[in-house]
């Protein structure tokens, strides 16, 4: 079984973030940012067990990773990005924009890495219909591996 991230969630997330805000006062693009990034996070429940009145979702959440590879591709595209252009010329805006399109279209790249990470949500039946025990903890939890990635 698997879901999506959706795009409103990650932008909902990404304009809560201060330091994201700041990027986008240079020129990022939240919304297309947010699209690219859609594409790289999956939801996926691995299986369930349960016991009774109570169940546990095994859960695994795949998202971006920005570590030494994605710096790589960035400086890869970023490269090929200028190498046409006479930067020297350009207005500290216009390289602002330019630089703030690479870092979101670079997220489209199929090598781009991803992580996967594991966690465990607890139900109970209550009066016949399953709901999460704790409903703050795994949105924490999913805010946080979200958070993470952006």
């Amino acid at each position: 079984m698997g879901t999506n991230i959706t795009k409103e969630e990650l932008l909902q997330g990404l304009r809560e973030d201060k330091e994201m805000l700041e990027l986008e006062k240079q020129g990022l693009d939240l919304e297309a940012y947010a699209a690219n990034m859609e594409s790289k996070f999956k939801l996926e429940v691995v299986s369930v067990d349960v016991t009774g009145d109570k169940a546990v979702a095994h859960v695994a959440l795949t998202s971006p990773e920005f570590g030494e590879e994605a710096d790589a591709l960035m400086e890869k595209a970023v490269d090929a990005a200028i190498a046409d252009l006479d930067v020297e010329n350009m207005t500290e805006d216009d390289f602002t924009k330019l630089m703030m399109g690479v870092v979101s279209d670079v997220l489209t790249d199929p090598t781009f890495p991803t992580t996967t990470q594991t966690f465990d949500i607890d139900y109970v039946k209550n009066n016949g219909t399953w709901e999460m025990a704790d409903e703050s903890g795994v949105e924490a939890d999913l805010n946080s591996l979200v958070d993470t990635a952006a």
